[in-house]
């Protein structure tokens, strides 16, 4: 389970918290491995822990309110991210032509 931490039930985690990443390790060995939940989707790259419900809307920290998302799907759950996916492409250099 999640040990002896006591994990906060509400209120944001900071990302490299010890609480969070230990639900992370807890959602994957639930779920089998970091797989996107969207449509069935065959997603790959960075997959992200998201609140199915928000914090801010009385969502909670537990682990049956995260859920796995790839990085596109968390951003179109998040339109504030499709910036940082956006800035991120064109951050991008394309390959220099030999």
């Amino acid at each position: 389970m999640l040990g002896k931490l006591k994990i906060p039930v509400t209120g944001r985690l900071g990302l490299k918290s010890k609480e969070w990443q230990t639900l992370r390790k807890h959602c994957e060995k639930r779920d089998g491995g970091k797989k996107c939940i969207k449509d069935n989707a065959d997603c790959y790259g960075a997959m992200h822990l998201h609140h199915k419900q928000p914090v801010k809307d009385g969502g909670t920290n537990r682990p049956k309110n995260l859920a796995w998302l790839c990085h596109l799907h968390h951003c179109l759950e998040h339109p504030f991210l499709i910036k940082k996916l956006i800035t991120k492409v064109d951050s991008i250099k394309p390959k220099k032509k030999r």
